[in-house]
């Protein structure tokens, strides 16, 4: 079976000249079906390079490769990025999660955050969930990805082939249902 997979790229790796060719060449070459591969630029990559992000993600867009803004929030948080590049995905950083001076505000913030990037029609990954509480906020607030130790920790590939095909970890006996 073919299982969705994101790549997360440095700003070196993506300015290479055959960047490009090489995620194309692999997913023709192994057969892989449109949206399935999806790449994520960090945000701080694109903040700082409009013109070259929006050149890469245009012509990984015309190859059937979806293209993610990642740890959004962790940085300068520019909405630059979300109304000047068109991306398929946000992962909003576990900031989002984390508790500031006022609860109602934080949730506020969370809740504006999700609704804003699926107005966009971008998925919304949630970074960072650990706890029930937590999962069943994004979930509620509207959520369709997360990710973190909720389910799983980190673990190696035999595994996570297990994990995937029984949904519940040897090791680490996931939440998940």
């Amino acid at each position: 079976p073919i299982y969705p997979i994101s790549v997360n790229v440095s700003r070196v790796t993506a300015v290479q000249p055959d960047f490009i060719n090489f995620y194309v060449g692999n997913k023709k070459k192994y057969g892989v079906g449109d949206k399935f591969i999806t790449i994520e630029f960090t945000e701080s990559f694109a903040m700082e390079n409009y013109d070259t992000i929006s050149d890469i993600v245009n012509q990984l867009h015309e190859n059937g490769i979806l293209c993610s803004i990642d740890d959004f929030g962790s940085g300068y948080s520019s909405f630059n990025i979300l109304k000047n590049i068109t991306m398929d995905e946000l992962k909003l950083d576990r900031f989002f999660l984390t508790r500031g001076f006022d609860q109602s505000r934080d949730d506020q913030l969370l809740k504006t955050m999700i609704e804003l990037a699926k107005g966009f029609g971008m998925t919304v990954v949630q970074e960072g969930v650990e706890t029930r509480d937590a999962f069943n906020k994004v979930v509620e607030y509207g959520c369709e990805v997360v990710q973190g130790y909720y389910y799983a920790k980190a673990i190696p590939l035999e595994e996570y082939k297990i994990f995937i095909n029984t949904n519940t970890s040897i090791k680490y006996k996931s939440q998940v249902k």
